[in-house]
């Protein structure tokens, strides 16, 4: 073996040494990298596996409060949800309510509207500038204007000319006020004919009370007007024949009551004179009611503190009995007497007035007093010669008649409904058969107190 085949050898054996020493080299640093790896990774996985059941016991306990939250929350979203059922119950329930109310006031709404539609009476409503915006079939029948033709007019086409200026002015006023007014109107319809009608126009206001409309329901009343001025006409000329007959009834009384006198001048009796007399007073007493009723206004009243007061005075005449000693006092108070009741009444006063004058105060003459006390009867101590008259209305609308005096008096043992006087027969007669009252003599005072109650 040659030298450059031995050197050729070491040399590649030199190179194959290097090479084995290299790879040794190389697996050794290797394996102290793979074990400073695993050293690391050791550490790293103790580590990581600490994080882990850190973290595990950290999700856990998140887990837990989480599921406490969620328990929670599911509790509260189950009350929410019973409270959204029950509002959703209610909610249906006042739906159904509305439901039921809106049936109800539809069907008001719709009857109401029959009600005008099918109304006997005009109605119109307008806004509150007067203009028209509903009128029912009765008026377009009444007026012979259409509804196309009335919706945007005002009522003022109606204006005939007979009613006053000022009616219409109250009436805005009054209504412009939020009240009510009511009246009479004469109107004209379309084809110019002349109509009355009793309106009632009244403002209609919102849940403000402020006022959006007026609504006026009226009445064709032009019958009863003509009616009215018939009965008018009927009862004025009923009037005028009723002046007639008391004129007549008086002059005749008084033709009568002349009569009379004149027998007493062909009398010497003085009784039979008396008698006369006494006739005479209770037919003048009738004719003074026909003579105040033919000169008032009024046929129906009587003035009642007129009859008294002067049948008083010619009962003071006829007796001769001028101014002088005996003072009349007179209290009548307002009384409603029908003529049926004042000519008896009338008569009552004649016979107790005459009983007064004819047997109370011998020798005395008199004066009227006119007085506003209740008490007409002048007391015991008192010398001076009076007569009261007194008529009241009493209780249970009754009437109190007292004709009294403080003179000599009517004996005790003198029953006056069984004396034999034509006066106070008349005056029993009259107030119980006539006017159905009670006759009472009141003898514990000083002189005579007849008192008639009636009805």
């Amino acid at each position: 073996m040659n030298k450059d085949s031995i050197l050729h050898t070491g040399t590649r054996h030199i190179f194959e040494v290097r090479n084995i020493s290299s790879d040794l080299l190389e697996k050794s640093l290797n394996m102290r990298a793979l074990a400073y790896l695993s050293s690391i990774k050791a550490d790293l996985l103790r580590d990581t596996i600490f994080q882990i059941d850190s973290s595990k016991k950290e999700v856990c306990r998140a887990r837990d409060r989480l599921e406490e939250k969620v328990q929670e929350r599911t509790k509260e979203l189950e009350a929410s949800v019973k409270k959204l059922q029950a509002v959703e119950e209610e909610l249906r329930e006042t739906n159904d309510k509305l439901a039921r109310r809106v049936k109800d006031r539809t069907a008001e709404v719709n009857k109401l509207s029959y009600a005008l539609e099918q109304s006997p009476s005009s109605v119109v409503i307008t806004d509150t500038k007067g203009n028209i915006e509903y009128v029912n079939p009765k008026f377009t029948q009444l007026t012979g204007y259409s509804l196309e033709e009335t919706v945007g007019a005002n009522p003022r086409i109606l204006k005939s000319g007979k009613t006053s200026p000022e009616v219409y002015k109250e009436l805005w006023k009054t209504i412009t006020l939020g009240n009510e007014w009511c009246g009479e109107f004469c109107n004209k319809k379309k084809d110019g004919g002349l109509y009355w009608e009793s309106a009632s126009i009244s403002p209609i206001k919102n849940d403000e009370g402020l006022i959006t409309n007026f609504v006026a329901i009226k009445e064709d009343i032009t019958d009863r007007k003509h009616a009215d001025e018939q009965i008018k006409a009927s009862l004025k000329e009923k009037n005028a024949l009723l002046m007639e007959i008391h004129h007549r009834v008086r002059n005749n009384l008084q033709v009568i009551s002349s009569l009379f006198l004149l027998h007493t001048r062909h009398v010497k009796d003085e009784h039979s004179i008396q008698v006369f007399k006494d006739a005479q007073n209770r037919i003048r007493s009738m004719a003074i009611i026909h003579e105040i009723l033919y000169e008032s206004n009024h046929l129906s009243n009587i003035n009642i503190s007129l009859y008294v007061s002067t049948l008083a005075d010619k009962l003071f005449s006829s007796y001769g009995i001028g101014s002088g000693k005996i003072s009349l006092k007179l209290n009548i108070k307002d009384v409603s007497l029908k003529i049926e009741q004042a000519v008896p009444l009338g008569l009552l006063v004649n016979e107790l007035l005459s009983n007064s004058l004819k047997h109370a105060f011998p020798f005395y003459k008199s004066r009227t007093v006119f007085s506003d006390s209740d008490q007409v009867l002048p007391e015991d101590k008192q010398e001076e010669p009076e007569i009261g008259i007194s008529l009241l209305q009493a209780q249970d609308n009754k009437i109190k008649l007292i004709v009294c005096d403080n003179g000599v008096g009517m004996p005790k043992n003198l029953d006056f409904r069984t004396i034999d006087s034509l006066g106070l027969n008349l005056v029993v007669l009259i107030a119980e058969d006539q006017l159905k009252g009670k006759v009472t003599l009141d003898r514990s005072i000083k002189g005579t107190k007849f008192q008639i109650i009636f009805e």
